[in-house]
């Protein structure tokens, strides 16, 4: 007030900014040439969306600075003083500009409600590549059949940017060794100012399949997959480690060749349809039911049969236990947390702070078309056998404990223990009666 006795009213329109939702946006800008230098015609504008009616008629200008990076690498800055809703910025520089940044110091607060992507990402001409982002490490153990499923999956795309993501993943489980590259176009809403809620896209893989994933001499061949394949799919669910609400659903279509290692080729092409819905139950709880389809046309391997049991399917079952060339499964799992086990600070040695142990119910449901099994022969020697229609069904608890690395890094720790309630003889006899499962991440 004593500096600027005439802008004075405008403390109440900066103290009443939780009343609305502003964004300073880019309009244009263009550089003309005069004599030896350039001058640099920077249009801004400001968006304002009410919250609170009360404060609509406050006023709303503050001074927002502008920064010029010119093809020389020079920075010029301006300043415009926010009267009025768009204003025009004259700088100068020796050469035609190359980046432009509204609020390069980050000195004014912009709310996502009142645009539809990211409030900075219209605050600039151009904006960098960023380093790959990890969007998921998974590491999960079946300590009863000594199994390990490793996921990771990364997303390459320009600061800001909601609508293009090129993804980047690699995988290592009991079918197989790949990678695959893709691409996502983000459409529709937003779901947080990360991501929208519709992605399509598609993507190219190369997978070394594992001879061991079964017993017969036709499924013990591996060989070199190439596949690519198309998707799209809707989420609305947050926070992956634990989601409270919200529903998922996406489909695929996927073509793949095989280079076998006899020296043959089969060709396969897989639909497939996945999805949950999360319902919250009380305060701590959440009900999730996930459900979905496969069918594969063609001449699949056993490791490109679509199996019943492994990490995000029925977790009673092993991944090579039961195949088919179609499936359906519905999962339905509850999770709670006491009282007593929430709200936590128990450190581990300073490395890890536990802040929630929730606890889970479930019980799971899967059929096959045109499957295989293993039977034993007359010798004792394992071998597949075809069995038309199979059922597989499940009922298991688990503990999930949410904590800190460093107090800093969320994360979860997974054990779940499944017990699977239709089996034939020789598999109860072969395998153990539960499966008890190791993991960093929930199972959907």
């Amino acid at each position: 007030e004593a500096a600027a006795p005439e802008r004075a009213a405008r403390l109440d329109g900066w103290l009443a900014g939780p009343g609305r939702a502003v964004n300073y946006r880019l309009v244009s800008a263009e550089s003309t040439r005069e004599g030896d230098a350039f001058v640099h015609n920077i249009v801004v504008a400001r968006d304002v969306r009410v919250l609170d009616p009360e404060s609509a008629d406050l006023p709303r200008a503050e001074p927002l600075e502008v920064e010029v990076r010119d093809g020389n690498g020079a920075r010029v800055r301006g300043v415009w003083d926010g009267e009025g809703e768009r204003g025009e910025l004259v700088l100068r520089s020796g050469a035609p500009l190359r980046l432009v940044r509204l609020d390069p110091r980050g000195r004014r607060a912009q709310d996502a409600a009142a645009t539809d992507g990211h409030p900075r990402a219209d605050d600039g001409n151009r904006w960098p590549l960023r380093p790959p982002i990890l969007e998921q490490i998974d590491v999960s153990y079946n300590a009863t059949a000594q199994q390990i499923v490793f996921i990771a999956d990364a997303a390459l795309r320009r600061q800001y940017d909601l609508q293009n993501t090129f993804t980047l993943r690699a995988t290592s489980n009991v079918r197989g060794t790949g990678s695959s590259v893709g691409y996502v176009r983000g459409l529709g809403r937003r779901r947080d100012t990360n991501r929208r809620r519709i992605g399509v896209g598609g993507s190219l893989s190369a997978t070394s399949l594992n001879a061991g994933f079964a017993t017969d001499a036709n499924a013990a061949v591996g060989g070199a997959r190439l596949g690519a394949g198309v998707s799209a799919g809707y989420g609305d669910q947050r926070y992956f480690l634990d989601p409270r609400q919200g529903w998922r659903l996406g489909g695929g279509l996927g073509a793949g060749v095989v280079f076998r290692d006899d020296d043959t080729r089969s060709w396969t092409l897989t639909a497939n349809l996945r999805g949950n819905v999360t319902v919250p139950t009380g305060l701590r709880g959440a009900l999730v039911v996930a459900y979905g389809a496969t069918w594969v046309f063609g001449d699949p391997t056993a490791n490109e049969r679509a199996g019943a049991g492994g990490r995000v399917l029925l977790r009673g079952y092993v991944a090579n236990e039961a195949l088919g060339r179609g499936r359906a499964f519905v999962v339905v799992e509850q999770r709670f947390t006491p009282t007593f086990l929430s709200d936590l600070h128990l450190g581990v040695f300073e490395l890890a702070y536990v802040r929630e142990v929730q606890l889970a119910a479930f019980a799971g449901l899967a059929g096959l078309a045109d499957a295989t099994g293993v039977d034993l022969g007359d010798d004792g020697v394992p071998f597949r056998s075809n069995e038309g229609s199979v059922l597989a069904a499940e009922v298991g608890v688990g503990v999930r404990v949410h904590f800190e690395y460093l107090g800093i890094q969320p994360a979860v720790l997974v054990v779940d223990v499944a017990v699977p309630l239709l089996r034939e003889e020789d598999d109860r006899e072969r395998r153990g009666p539960v499966s008890v499962l190791l993991a960093f991440e929930q199972f959907f």
